[in-house]
């Protein structure tokens, strides 16, 4: 028999998926008095500035940007132009990545072939002359054809308002799905207090104020995501499965998350995905580009961006903080591998990059290629092993919240076993921080359980934070350093969100683990750090 939606979520569709209790006496901290609803407003407010802050700066930037190219323009009219700059053309926005996919779209419905290595802009990079400014553009387009359609008409508004666009459908997605994350890591019909999601959001905003400064489709990837699992927990799969789908075509790495559901037999929920994903990826396409240059598109794509990857091709650079970068640049000292300031996708082959980029590497030892790439492939198979054992072959209830921290681990490990982490893809953890948070508020399990869980959640929180690139600048003026962005990119090389990653997939495991066969695992009312497990009467 089909499993039915819980009682928690047949309340009416308005209802907030998290409580806000009003406490009967202030809050005291000391000899301060705080009134609750006034804490709350504030709460709110500095979350809705930490937001929209970045979409501010931004938008200043791409005004900028604009100012600049109307001036070259008029430069050129009154004849005051060299012939060299006139020869450079006009300055090239470069403020985040919608700006230089524009110049990709409209190149890909001009009939040009976007993911190939030689592309124009490629060798524009490779040859310009001194002083030519780069085009940012070079970088082989990273989506697959059917997001490039989705992504279009981005492309052919005025860049001020296409920007400002992008960012507002962007939140509001997003938050779409963070409400359906929330909902999804409630026990059954307990909704968790909204201090618990503030503590996720906290956890979590550095990842989204990246991802809006970057101009990046990680926040849609959030959002989908976040809206499957939000429709699983009301009991319409197929639905569910098509929102993953978008969010698997946005970016591969929510495949993982397939692989879950067909770890724990979800039929329905796969084939709506199965079907959502031929007519977004293959049917569409192909009907609006012609089978012929939609077929000779998506071959180069997946040639170059997924099969290099999966086949496991080095990308060292030192803005990659997955499994794959940091041990490649931990474990091949002089070579390519190894190189932190080799981005492949800007410059090419290593042997090709410009005297202007210094060789640079943090290596620990100097493997062949292959023993490393096994090493890599051998910690991959050990996550992915002890994430089948944490989640068990039992399949749970579909209001039970431990179905969160199983997706806490399959998105802590997307960051892991990619072949490329940006900071701003980790975005796609906040339903991660809500499971995690949710399960040490809430969760009956012994102190010993519960403190270990809580100092990697802080641990995960501190590395975040800590390795923020304008924090690891200071760090480099402090120390006299000569290039404050060097040395940044030097401690970045040793990948310290890469460890983040790590320490969010412990936490989410261990209290896996720790909650994995309980009748009652959740008890409605917060609980003591150092509580004995179950000693909470009232049960979820």
């Amino acid at each position: 028999m089909p499993e039915q939606p819980s009682h928690c979520d047949q309340r009416p569709a308005w209802s907030l998926p998290y409580d806000s209790p009003q406490p009967a006496q202030p809050l005291t901290i000391g000899r301060l008095r705080f009134n609750a609803r006034g804490v709350r407003i504030a709460a709110y407010v500095l979350l809705a500035l930490a937001l929209l802050v970045p979409v501010i700066q931004v938008q200043h930037s791409v005004m900028e940007d604009i100012e600049k190219v109307e001036h070259w323009h008029a430069q050129r009219e009154a004849g005051k132009l060299t012939d060299r700059q006139i020869a450079a053309g006009p300055p090239r926005g470069t403020t985040g990545a919608l700006n230089r996919w524009a110049r990709h779209i409209r190149g890909f419905w001009a009939g040009e072939n976007i993911y190939v290595e030689g592309h124009e802009y490629v060798r524009i990079n490779r040859s310009r002359p001194p002083g030519q400014q780069r085009d940012d553009s070079g970088i082989r387009h990273p989506n697959m054809p059917f997001v490039v359609i989705l992504l279009t008409p981005f492309a052919y508004i005025p860049h001020g308002i296409a920007a400002l666009a992008w960012s507002v459908v962007k939140l509001l997605i997003a938050v779409a799905g963070g409400l359906g994350a929330v909902r999804f890591c409630n026990h059954r019909d307990h909704r968790m207090g909204d201090w618990v999601a503030g503590l996720a959001v906290l956890s979590w905003i550095l990842l989204g104020i990246s991802d809006i400064q970057h101009a990046n489709t990680n926040l849609l990837v959030l959002g989908f995501t976040g809206l499957h699992l939000g429709l699983y927990r009301r009991g319409r799969d197929i639905s569910a499965g098509a929102s993953l789908a978008v969010a698997v075509c946005l970016k591969l790495t929510p495949l993982l998350l397939v692989l879950y559901w067909l770890y724990q037999r979800n039929w329905k929920l796969l084939a709506g995905c199965a079907v959502a994903g031929v007519v977004f990826a293959v049917v569409i396409p192909a009907a609006i580009m012609g089978p012929g240059h939609y077929a000779e598109l998506t071959g180069t794509w997946l040639d170059n961006l997924v099969v290099k990857g999966v086949g496991g091709s080095w990308y060292p650079s030192h803005v990659n903080q997955s499994l794959p970068g940091t041990m490649g640049r931990y474990l091949l000292d002089g070579q390519p591998g190894g190189d932190y300031n080799w981005a492949p996708d800007d410059v090419g082959a290593w042997e090709n990059m410009p005297e202007s980029i210094p060789h640079r590497w943090i290596a620990f030892a100097s493997l062949n290629p292959a023993t490393a790439r096994w090493i890599v492939r051998a910690i991959q198979l050990a996550i992915v092993g002890l994430m089948a054992w944490a989640i068990g072959w039992r399949t749970l209830p579909r209001d039970d919240g431990r179905r969160g921290l199983h997706v806490a681990m399959v998105l802590a490990a997307m960051m892991l076993l990619n072949q490329r982490t940006w900071d701003h893809h980790a975005v796609v953890l906040l339903p991660a921080y809500l499971a995690i948070w949710y399960a040490l508020a809430y969760g009956r399990i012994s102190p010993r359980w519960r403190v270990t869980a809580l100092v990697l959640t802080i641990l995960a929180a501190l590395t975040l934070w800590l390795s923020a690139g304008e924090l690891l600048e200071g760090i480099g003026r402090l120390a006299g350093a000569e290039d404050e962005e060097e040395y940044a990119n030097h401690l970045l090389a040793y990948g310290p969100r890469m460890y983040t990653w790590l320490v969010t997939y412990l936490a989410a495991t261990v209290l896996c683990f720790a909650l994995k066969g309980k009748d009652n695992p959740y008890a409605r009312m917060r609980q003591p750090v150092t509580a004995p497990a179950g000693t909470d009467v009232s049960a979820a």
